[in-house]
């Protein structure tokens, strides 16, 4: 088979090929990542290389977000570790993305020589701005930007990418999409764990199941603020059993035996049962819908709408049989479980 590269500028190709494009990945060190997997073994194997593209880069402490009241704020560019390098910064109004105007341009920028942003008085006032700061490094000519938000005042609403605020606990990373970006998301765990960024992940070892907890945005940003909370319930996983079902039969047990979820009769949640088969492949369970028997190696159902499902040690003979029953819950708790 063919392995595949992924990071930042780079394009497969196909064949186990690709192409890095440094004008797309654009200023920093960036990690290259070469996975392959072997079609024999589905061994997988793993190596990254780390390319520097021209001089990193940052805006210390610019913030993406400000009130139309904050006094003015030192902008400059610097490379990463600070070395008080000196460029260019170029402030755009960012209002129509597509064709930002320029609004000023500050030679000589730096450290030692910040340009002076006054929220309350640049350009049109509250809006959006791009910042733009190059540097030559005597072979590259190095960019970094930055969008920011003037607002006249700022709003720390929040939703959650989710169709509710009731998370199973083994449920992946849930985004947390705020209407203003810039502040800060937290949670009220023991030890403050279980936000990241702007995701809340109901499996981190800190959020318990069974408890609920306080996601809370903050926006703060000198003068003006506002915070906005939203309450999530974590469940535990339910606890699984087939009834019916026993751990071993003779080959001439008087059969069928109806097998059945522990938890049955959910709406909404969809119920998986299946099962190996014997040498010819047969499988040892069946349904009954009222006109006939169907061997299955799998049968689902939502809710409360399938048919009787049975257990026949008769149909397959010896042997070791596995049955999964697979619980999934997404319509309702977000939980899937074997």
């Amino acid at each position: 088979g063919d392995g595949s590269c992924s990071g930042s500028g780079v394009t497969n190709t196909g064949a186990g090929t690709a192409q890095f494009d440094p004008s797309v990945a654009g200023n920093g060190n960036h990690t290259i990542t070469y996975t392959y997997t072997d079609p024999s073994t589905t061994c997988t194997g793993v190596v990254t290389h780390s390319i520097q593209i021209g001089t990193t880069l940052e805006f210390p402490g610019l913030n993406a977000l400000y009130c139309a009241s904050d006094g003015p704020i030192n902008v400059y560019g610097d490379e990463v570790p600070s070395t008080g390098i000196s460029g260019t910064l170029e402030i755009f109004n960012n209002n129509n993305p597509a064709s930002p105007s320029l609004l000023y341009t500050h030679s000589s920028n730096s450290s030692s020589n910040p340009f002076s942003f006054d929220p309350s008085t640049e350009g049109l006032g509250p809006g959006d701005y791009l910042f733009r700061f190059t540097y030559n490094d005597g072979v590259c000519d190095n960019v970094i930007e930055q969008e920011v938000t003037v607002a006249d005042v700022v709003d720390a609403t929040f939703t959650i990418d989710a169709p509710s605020t009731q998370f199973c606990e083994t449920q992946s990373p849930v985004q947390l999409i705020p209407s203003q970006p810039g502040g800060i998301f937290t949670i009220n765990t023991s030890s403050g764990l279980g936000v990241s960024g702007y995701y809340f992940n109901p499996s981190h070892p800190d959020v318990v199941p069974g408890n609920t907890y306080t996601i809370t945005y903050t926006i703060n940003t000198g003068s003006c603020s506002d915070s906005y909370s939203i309450d999530v319930n974590v469940i535990p996983v339910p606890t699984l059993d087939i009834s019916g079902l026993s751990d071993e039969y003779c080959d001439n047990d008087a059969g069928p035996f109806l097998i059945e979820p522990n938890n049955g009769g959910i709406a909404g949640a969809v119920y998986t049962f299946s099962a190996t088969l014997n040498a010819v492949g047969r499988s040892p369970l069946y349904f009954n819908d009222g006109a006939d028997t169907t061997h299955v190696t799998s049968y689902t159902y939502t809710g409360t709408s399938g048919d009787p499902l049975y257990f026949d040690p008769v149909q397959v003979g010896y042997g070791t049989y596995t049955i999964t029953y697979t619980f999934d819950n997404t319509a309702n708790t977000g939980c899937v479980t074997s």
